[in-house]
Order: structure tokens, then sequence, then C-alpha cells
């Protein structure tokens, strides 16, 4: 049974509701009890293993005689971007600076990326800058390769990932990241992705 102190605060409680139903009648505000946090939209990395923060410019490269191995992202989007995380791991032979050579900017804003590294190189390193008109990046590649060594059983991979979902793609063992594609949609503000991958041997010329 409610006690007399109880039914007064319920009194009062029903007093401060209807208050509010006066006040905010006709008018465009919302009541306490329906009003919404506004959500905020952080542009710091979630952790410190991501290379870069969104909307921010990045440059991986992988230790000499290693290849990309891992390739993720993550989308957020309040901010039309993704966060990146790569991951190397030993290739196919072993080279120096020398052997190695890097892109400029590989595709334009908004548009299709269709790489594939020269000379018979795998990926060792991406870059990428970020444009805020655009919501979108360019991606540019370092290649290394090694003389006497070749390409072959290459394939590529279906599409990795879908519009705002996150992606990872860890290589194949035996396999290495030789090339890349890429598809934007300017309406989503984002890309798919998809990777060519190969086996490598030694070559030996008998005369």
């Amino acid at each position: 049974m409610m006690t007399i102190k109880g039914r007064k605060l319920a009194l009062l409680l029903l007093l401060v509701v209807a208050l509010e139903i006066l006040l905010f009648a006709g008018s465009d505000a919302k009541p306490w009890w329906r009003r919404r946090r506004r959500r905020t939209c952080s542009s710091s990395r979630p952790s410190s293993h991501w290379v870069n923060n969104w909307r921010q410019n990045f440059n991986v490269r992988c230790p000499n005689s290693y290849s990309i191995s891992v390739w993720q992202s993550q989308y957020k989007s309040c901010l039309g971007d993704r966060i990146h995380y790569f991951k190397c791991k030993r290739g196919p032979f072993q080279y120096q600076d020398k052997h190695c050579s890097t892109t400029h900017y590989v595709n334009d804003y908004n548009k299709a990326l269709i790489f594939r590294c020269p000379h018979n190189g795998v990926i060792a390193g991406v870059a990428s800058t970020y444009s805020a008109n655009t919501r979108d990046r360019r991606f540019g590649f370092r290649c290394c390769h090694k003389h006497g060594y070749i390409a072959h059983s290459c394939r590529h991979t279906f599409k990795m990932n879908t519009w705002h979902q996150s992606l990872r793609y860890v290589v194949p063992y035996g396999y290495y990241l030789v090339g890349a594609y890429s598809q934007h949609q300017d309406s989503k503000r984002d890309r798919t992705w998809k990777f060519e991958i190969c086996q490598f041997s030694r070559f030996r010329y008998y005369g």
C-alpha cells in the first residue's frame, strides 16, 4: 500500500510532467523524456595498432626482405573514411633498398584503382592521402623485386569487403601480394577491394 509520502511524490511527478506538456505544447522543443543525446563522432583511432586516424594520411613500409601479408581496414560512417592496419611477412626473396621503387599515387579521388607491381615484384609498402572534399583516398605502393625470381600461379581474390563493412585479408601461405584493385562509389563514400597474389620461383636458365 502506498504511503502518504509516496503519494505526494507521485503527485509531484505528475505535476512536473503536466507542466512540461503545457510548456512545450506548440513548441518545436522536445520534453526531457523524449530528448536524445547527440552522438559524438570521434576521429581518434580505437587502438594504437592502426596506422592512421580517420581522415589522416599514412605511409607504411615493410622491413627489407618482407612484403605485406595482412591488409585490414575499418569504416566509420560519420567520418566517411577508414583506418588501416598492415602486417608484413618474410618475402619470397631477400632484397635491399636498391631493389625497390615507390610509385606516385596510382588512382584519382573517386576513381577506380588498378595496380600490379612491375618486374615480378611484391608489395612491400602502402601510402595513402585523404581528401575531405571527396571523402576518398589516393594510394601509392612500394614494390620490391629480385633479379632471377619470377611470379607464377597468380590469382585474383573475390571482393574482400562490402560498402561500409570491415575488411581483413590475410595472404595465404606460399603466396605473396603483388596487386590491388579497388572500386569507389561516390554515394557510398567508400571503396571495395580485391587483391592479386602470386607464388615465386627462382628462374634458372639452361643454355
